[in-house]
């Protein structure tokens, strides 16, 4: 409706060669007006730039809910950081779980454990520090697959070794979720006596 007002202005705006137009060369006199019309109408409402730009909501996934925008403040359960809801040492693991908890052993054990149970630890990595004396020895990477997962770390004990030792969990980051103590006691030789033959 603007566009036609703006363009009867236009028609009724004496042209110098206004005079001698007939209807079949108004034509061409209502076009460019209707141009004109557009280019103004554009540099009034539309081509300042001034107008203010709008963040423009991202949405994270396609599982998410749609009111979950990356630029909402709101806590998300799973942004909870990785922990340990128990961990052990023990002389064996079977079906997941360890077996005989201690923090005490000979030299001759062989082999413990540390056993724990992750949570909040999905699609993380988490490593095992054990150290037995000046011996420190770092365990792989290991991959957490759920929020509630058991993951355990075998540990060989040296039959020379002897004194007190740690093992610490840590994250993916170095930070450390938790450190256990025990202590290996080192077996004493039975002693020979000689025989003398009488």
């Amino acid at each position: 409706m603007v566009v036609f007002n703006l363009c009867n202005l236009w028609l009724k705006f004496p042209h110098p060669f206004a005079e001698d137009v007939n209807m079949a060369t108004k034509k061409p006199i209502v076009i460019a007006g209707a141009v004109f019309c557009l280019i103004a109408l554009y540099l009034i409402f539309g081509g300042s730039g001034s107008h203010s730009q709008t963040q423009e909501p991202v949405f994270q996934g396609a599982g998410d809910s749609i009111m979950e925008l990356r630029f909402n403040n709101k806590s998300n359960p799973r942004d909870k950081a990785i922990s340990i809801e128990k961990a052990v040492l023990c002389l064996d693991v079977k079906s997941r779980n360890y077996v005989t908890e201690m923090s005490r052993f000979t030299s001759d054990v062989g082999t413990i454990y540390c056993w724990a149970r992750i949570i909040n630890g999905d699609r993380q990595k988490i490593r095992f520090i054990w150290q037995v004396g000046n011996n420190i020895s770092p365990s792989p990477w290991l991959d957490v697959n759920s929020d509630k997962f058991r993951i355990w770390c075998p540990k060989y004990i040296d039959p020379k070794a002897s004194g007190e030792g740690t093992v610490d969990i840590v994250d993916g980051t170095g930070r450390l979720l938790k450190r256990l103590q025990f202590e290996v006691v080192r077996l004493k030789k039975p002693a020979y006596r000689s025989i003398r033959k009488i």
